[in-house]
């Protein structure tokens, strides 16, 4: 019994270690489309911070997304 129970837990690890990995690269990428739309209404102040919880169990992801901005445009003005 402490066999399986000791290949269940490694499995789990490894599958929540490429999950974690796999995150890392998707906050990267988010991070910097949001940059971009970003710059179409506001003038950013800094870096955008993205952080990301994850439920082991469920697989669930909370994403958590700040920034701060100096300016924001006017609607109609930028708007394409």
């Amino acid at each position: 019994m402490g066999v399986k129970k000791d290949i269940s837990n490694n499995l789990k690890k490894y599958l929540l270690g490429n999950r974690i990995a796999a995150l890392r690269g998707v906050i990267s990428s988010l991070k910097a489309d949001l940059k971009a739309i970003l710059g179409d209404y506001v003038k950013t102040d800094g870096d955008i911070s993205i952080t990301a919880d994850m439920d082991e169990i469920s697989g669930r992801v909370v994403f958590n997304i700040s920034f701060a901005a100096r300016e924001i445009y006017e609607a109609g003005t930028v708007l394409k």
